[in-house]
């Protein structure tokens, strides 16, 4: 038998997380901030304040100029094949 060598490119992306909490709930926000801390780049993960209805107005937007279809694309703009 020869002593061949076998190569494999992979690549690897990231896994991001959506955690929806309450605004009100401060033990499911303690929750999913102990959670990231566990995870390794759960600082990028987001947590997403889950409403009944859509509040009127909100003072500022948390990320200016973006939009829910780009929050949910993510940082590389999406999966691509």
């Amino acid at each position: 038998m020869g002593g061949g060598s076998i190569e494999a490119k992979i690549r690897v992306r990231p896994l991001r997380l959506g955690f929806l909490v309450k605004p009100n709930d401060r033990a499911a926000l303690r929750r999913v901030i102990e959670t990231n801390t566990c995870l390794w780049g759960g600082i990028f993960d987001f947590i997403i304040p889950l409403f009944h209805r859509t509040p009127g107005a909100l003072p500022r937007p948390a990320i200016p100029g973006a939009d829910r279809e780009r929050i949910c694309r993510g940082p590389s703009g999406g999966v691509r094949t």
